[in-house]
């Protein structure tokens, strides 16, 4: 049962990246209206850039 669980959870952290960095891109890099259109604090914007390792020059120089 566990690894169904752990399935979910890595499905909804690349879920959560993923809008991270599409909101970025969305707001051509500025953190803060990225923030607000993902309904969450600047700060925690922030943590979550570092914790997934989000590259933000990469992310504005493809699509």
């Amino acid at each position: 049962m566990s690894g169904r669980f752990q399935d979910l959870r890595e499905q909804l952290s690349q879920s959560e990246r993923v809008a991270i960095e599409d909101a970025l891109r969305q707001c051509k890099g500025n953190k803060a209206r990225a923030a607000q259109l993902c309904g969450i604090p600047r700060s925690q914007l922030y943590k979550k850039i570092q914790d997934f390792n989000i590259n933000l020059d990469a992310i504005l120089t493809t699509h």
